[in-house]
């Protein structure tokens, strides 16, 4: 396997790092990580066969290795839409297959609909759409399933009121240092405490970190409320809009789903039937991580059939 690193430009005070690994003539697929704010890691390549794939992850503004870390500054969906842009261009991808995994799976059906030329397909991994359900949803439906983990985010958000949580987080992230630290600690440790509790292989358990990774946890979740707060910037039903240009130019792909998906609600795959009826729906019995056993499968197998059918159309 070649893995490659590269660092680009967007001109702005924004430099995006992008990975590549696989076959340089296997079929092109771009995979974005969730979060926001998340970055992209090796464990991203585990469901690809690189030996027919040329995979590209791209560390989205002030995420991951891009910099500047945490930079909220021209930091939205569409300047991310932009940088995907360049990315394609800087590689010399005329189209590529598109796969996103909850935040990445909104950014995913917000770019096949921006620019739905250069997408192949799209494949969609417990699909977020950043609606203010969604959002409230996060903190509100926590505070019952993780209580203790809830209320150490409460306090340390220093809000008067739970309504006043994420913006009392916003403010504190935006802060820096030790206060911005006890934040994302807290924020890091709910979303474990959450997601543990539909994944027996996973963890809820914090570990002790230095200041190299207080202020790297520190900057990911800044970026994190930032969308949040700002819905995205997917207001007005903009998500909406872009899925009905995406089903119009015709765009096909697969949405898997876990039944017990804590942070993406079941109900989404309606959305989906509405907006997107070209997209096919696997919904399996799994929470909402890419590592979960049946969710890993769905998405080997969805890969695989892409490649056999690649095979049969150059042959």
């Amino acid at each position: 396997m070649t893995v490659v690193h590269h660092t680009l430009s967007a001109g702005d005070g924004h430099s995006i790092h992008i990975t590549t690994a696989g076959s340089p003539d296997g079929i092109p697929i771009v995979s974005f990580h969730g979060g926001p704010g998340s970055g992209s890691n090796a464990s991203m390549m585990r469901p690809f066969d690189l030996s027919r794939f040329f995979v590209v992850l791209i560390d989205q503004r002030g995420s991951g290795r891009s910099s500047p870390s945490g930079r909220i500054a021209r930091n939205s969906a569409s300047w991310l839409l932009r940088d995907v842009e360049a990315v394609r261009a800087h590689l010399g991808i005329s189209r590529w297959y598109v796969l996103g995994g909850s935040w990445g799976a909104t950014l995913a059906i917000a770019y096949s609909g921006s620019h739905p030329e250069a997408v192949s397909g799209l494949i969609l991994r417990g699909t977020f759409l950043a609606s203010g359900q969604e959002v409230r949803g996060l903190l509100s439906a926590s505070r019952t399933r993780a209580p203790r983990a809830w209320l150490d985010l409460y306090r340390a958000s220093g809000a008067d009121r739970p309504s006043a949580m994420m913006s009392a987080m916003y403010a504190r992230l935006r802060q820096g240092g030790p206060t911005a630290w006890r934040v994302a600690q807290a924020y890091s440790a709910l979303e474990r405490a959450m997601l543990a509790r539909c994944n027996r292989h996973m963890s809820s358990r914090t570990r002790r970190q230095n200041t190299l990774q207080q202020r790297r946890q520190a900057a990911k979740y800044l970026i994190q409320v930032h969308y949040l707060w700002n819905a995205c910037g997917l207001r007005g039903g903009r998500l909406a809009q872009l899925a009905a240009q995406a089903h119009a130019h015709g765009i096909v792909g697969t949405a898997v789903h876990g039944k017990r998906d804590p942070v993406c609600p079941l109900a989404n795959l309606a959305w989906l039937k509405t907006h997107m009826s070209n997209i096919k729906q696997i919904c399996v019995n799994a929470g909402h991580l890419a590592s979960d056993p049946p969710i890993y499968a769905a998405l080997v197998s969805v890969l695989d059939e892409i490649a056999r059918q690649h095979a049969r159309n150059v042959t």
